[in-house]
């Protein structure tokens, strides 16, 4: 009722979330997922509508189901290794994944509770080079550093957990490494899949559960609703606030490319820029002269509009991967 106005005019990109499972008798599950949207499964290879991935404009875009099977062995591994083999970074120089449950969290709530899906698929994004990384669940805001296998790494991809746009369980505010709230290893335990807590094998953490202060991973995280804008258009990443219908409390932060070897440099038609707005949803444009452009906006139930025709001149160079420092 409260969606359909907008989903009956604007094309959303979506993927499961732990809400849409939906049990029912004989074992059916996430029905009303399946049968309400249309997603481009058949075109990308997949075979299940719970992961699939498309293009728009510069940008690659993969869906993961986490709430499908992750295995290495499992299908939706396989169609993720032959989707990443067969990109053409010159035509898509951008890589963006989402999947519902963050595995990067420093949040008491959901803390490590997909770290089995990590452990089987982190490596695999790595090796292709996904540039960002968004994800839900976790009712609040955070971006990590760049990270790989909980270490910061300028090659790893930057996560950020978008899971403040909204809802009826009020917003999460203890981390996990508040005094008293490191969950137990037997909490956060995922409604499907398997559970693999662990203790750190090093940082300032080796040994333990949790952290006793902020990962060295994890650069900001606020309790509140907010939103955000996403453009490769220009090299800064605009956070702010809303409150009382007026924006507030703003942070800039720079984007500093970072071109590793293994990369080729791109330019001309080929070449975007990056800049992250904190506003409601995340949009991704390829810069333009004119009033038509590429456009997506990702809300933390991964929806996108999508609008495919742009003009215009771009930069001339461009970096696959990029390091964001606050000023």
């Amino acid at each position: 009722m409260f969606m359909e106005p907008l989903t009956s005019k604007i094309l959303m990109m979506v993927i499961e979330g732990n809400h849409e499972i939906e049990p029912q008798v004989n074992g059916i599950t996430f029905k009303s997922y399946l049968t309400r949207f249309a997603v481009p499964a058949e075109e990308s290879g997949s075979k299940s509508n719970l992961y699939y991935s498309f293009d728009a404009g510069g940008i690659h875009f993969i869906m993961l189901g986490a709430y499908a099977d992750y295995n290495s062995t499992g299908a939706q591994f396989a169609w993720l290794k032959q989707d990443l083999q067969s990109l053409d970074r010159s035509v898509t120089p951008w890589l963006v994944a989402s999947w519902h449950p963050p595995w990067y969290n420093s949040y008491a709530s959901h803390y490590q509770e997909f770290e089995c899906m990590r452990l089987e698929m982190e490596a695999l994004l790595y090796q292709y080079g996904v540039d960002i990384v968004f994800n839900g669940h976790v009712h609040a805001y955070e971006r990590m550093n760049r990270v790989y296998n909980y270490t910061s790494d300028k090659y790893g991809p930057v996560y950020i957990i978008v899971g403040d746009g909204g809802n009826i369980e009020k917003v999460d505010v203890d981390h996990d490494d508040d005094p008293g709230k490191c969950p137990s290893p037997g909490d956060n335990i995922p409604e499907i899949g398997l559970v693999c807590h662990l203790n750190f094998s090093s940082s300032p953490a080796k040994g333990n559960f949790c952290w006793s202060k902020q990962p060295e991973w994890s650069t900001f995280r606020e309790s509140s609703f907010g939103h955000g804008i996403l453009e490769f258009s220009s090299a800064y990443f605009d956070q702010f606030k809303v409150k009382n219908g007026a924006k507030q409390a703003r942070r800039k932060i720079s984007v500093e490319d970072k071109q590793p070897s293994s990369f080729p440099s791109l330019s001309g038609p080929q070449a975007v820029q990056l800049l992250l707005l904190r506003e409601k949803k995340f949009t991704i444009r390829r810069p333009s002269t004119s009033t038509r452009h590429c456009s997506i906006r990702l809300s933390p139930i991964a929806e996108s509009y999508l609008f495919n025709n742009f003009t215009g001149e771009l930069p001339e160079t461009f970096s696959n991967l990029i390091t964001l420092k606050e000023l």
